[in-house]
C-alpha cells in the first residue's frame, strides 16, 4: 500500500508545527544532506490569489530541514521563460523575503536528457534539480484548464527550461497528449517526497485565473501520482478524469486501489472545475451526453473559448512571446490576437496573462470558467 497523510492546517502561520514532526520522521532516514526544494512558481503573483506555492509554505519547510542540519536550496522555472525569470519572479512573489540566497537560478546550468516517450527522445531540463541529492516537489492544490487538475505530477512540468515547456505542449496538443508527456516528465526524476500546498487552492479556471478556495489541508506522500488521486477524490471526481492520471493508471504507475489514506480528506463541496471540463460533469443519459461532447467537440475548441477583455490589456504582449505555435499575432490596434487556425486550446495565453485579461467566451462564461 501506498500511504498518503492528509494533514490540517487552517492557515500557514502553523505550517511549521503540523509538519515538523511529520517531516522529521521522514528526513531521519535520509543519509542525504543537500536537499533540493521544487515549489510551483508559475508567476511572481501575491499569495493570496493561491496561484503559487505559498512563500511562508515554502519558509517553514526550510526551516525545518535546517534543523536536521541539513543544506536546502529552493528552485523552479516560472511560466514565462528567460534567464533571469525564475529570480524575478521569486522576488514579485514575495519568496526572496523569505529564504534569500538559498533560492537557484534553474536555468544557471541545463543539459539534455533522454526520456522515454512517444512524443520525444529527450528534453532539455534544469541541472540542479535532475541531479539533487534529495528532491521534495511542493505542488499547489488547484484547477488547471487543459489538465483539468494541477498537483504533484503536473509542477514538475517546470523541470523544463526556456522554450522547452512551448515545445512539450507543441508536441502534444491534445487533453490526453499532453497528460501522457507529463508522466513522461515526471518519471525523469521522480521526486523522493512531496509536500501539497492545499491550506488554499484553486477552483474554477485554474492554474492562474480561478477563485481560492480555503482547504485548510497538507498532504503529504513520496508518492505524487497517489497525492494527485487523494486530490481527484476530495474534488468529487474520478482520477481517472484527469488526462496525466488516467495515462499513469493505463500504464501501471499507479493503481489507486493501492493508496492508504491516513487522515480525513473532507470533499469539497461544490468544487467549481474548468469549465473546458464541464464534460467530466455530465452525468445525465447518454443522449444528454452526445449533445453535449457534440457542441463542445464542434463549436466550442480553443479559439472560441477565450476573448481578449481589451480594456485590460496592457500589450505587454507575453501572450505573444508564450504561445508555442506562434498562434498568437497582433492585430491593427497592437492588441494580441488568436489565430483560430493556428491555435491548439492549451490555454498558455489566458494562464501567463499578468493582468488577467483573457476571459471565456459565450456559453464557457456562463457556466463559471472566468473568475470575474
Amino acid at each position: 500500500m501506498i500511504k498518503v497523510l492528509v494533514l490540517k492546517s487552517d492557515d500557514y502561520q502553523s505550517v511549521y508545527k503540523v509538519l515538523r514532526p511529520v517531516l522529521a520522521a521522514y528526513i531521519e532516514k535520509v543519509a542525504a544532506k543537500k536537499i533540493m526544494l521544487k515549489p510551483n512558481l508559475l508567476s511572481g503573483s501575491d499569495p493570496t490569489k493561491a496561484i503559487c506555492t505559498h512563500p511562508e509554505f515554502v519558509s517553514a519547510i526550510v526551516k525545518i530541514l535546517e534543523e536536521s542540519e541539513r543544506t536546502v536550496s529552493v528552485s523552479d522555472n516560472p511560466g514565462v521563460s528567460g534567464y533571469g525569470s525564475s529570480i524575478r519572479e521569486a522576488k514579485k512573489a514575495g519568496l526572496l523575503d523569505l529564504i534569500g540566497d538559498r533560492f537557484e537560478n534553474p536555468a544557471k546550468s541545463a543539459e539534455r536528457v533522454k526520456v522515454n516517450s512517444v512524443y520525444t527522445d529527450s528534453f532539455v531540463v534544469s541541472s540542479n534539480i535532475l541531479k539533487s541529492d534529495y528532491l521534495i516537489n511542493l505542488p499547489k492544490f488547484k484547477t488547471h484548464s487543459l489538465t483539468l487538475f494541477s498537483g504533484a505530477i503536473k509542477n514538475m512540468f517546470g523541470i523544463l527550461v526556456g522554450g522547452e515547456k512551448a515545445r512539450a505542449h507543441s508536441i502534444a496538443p491534445t487533453h490526453d497528449e499532453f497528460g501522457e508527456l507529463l508522466v513522461d516528465i515526471y518519471n525523469i526524476r521522480p521526486p523522493n517526497l512531496t509536500i501539497m500546498d492545499a491550506i488554499w487552492g484553486m477552483e474554477g479556471a485554474g492554474p492562474s485565473n480561478g477563485r481560492r478556495r480555503e482547504i485548510g489541508t497538507i498532504i503529504v506522500s513520496d508518492n505524487g501520482f497517489a497525492i494527485d488521486i487523494v486530490c481527484a477524490r476530495m474534488m468529487g471526481i474520478k482520477p481517472e478524469q484527469i488526462p496525466y492520471l488516467k495515462s499513469a493508471i493505463k500504464r501501471g504507475f499507479i493503481d489507486p486501489s493501492s493508496v492508504e489514506i491516513v487522515g480525513d480528506p473532507e470533499p469539497l463541496k461544490n468544487f467549481k472545475l474548468p469549465s473546458t471540463y464541464l464534460k467530466a460533469n455530465i452525468t445525465g443519459g447518454s443522449f444528454i451526453n452526445f449533445v453535449n461532447g457534440f457542441i463542445f467537440e464542434n463549436f466550442l475548441k480553443g479559439p472560441a473559448r477565450l476573448k481578449l477583455k481589451k480594456e485590460s490589456c496592457t500589450k505587454c504582449y507575453v501572450c505573444v512571446r508564450q504561445c508555442p505555435v506562434g498562434a498568437m499575432k497582433k492585430d491593427t490596434n497592437d492588441l494580441p490576437k488568436i489565430d483560430k487556425k493556428l491555435c491548439i486550446g492549451c490555454y498558455c495565453c489566458d494562464e501567463l496573462c499578468p493582468e488577467g485579461a483573457w476571459r471565456y467566451s459565450g456559453i464557457m462564461r456562463l457556466i463559471g470558467g472566468n473568475k470575474k
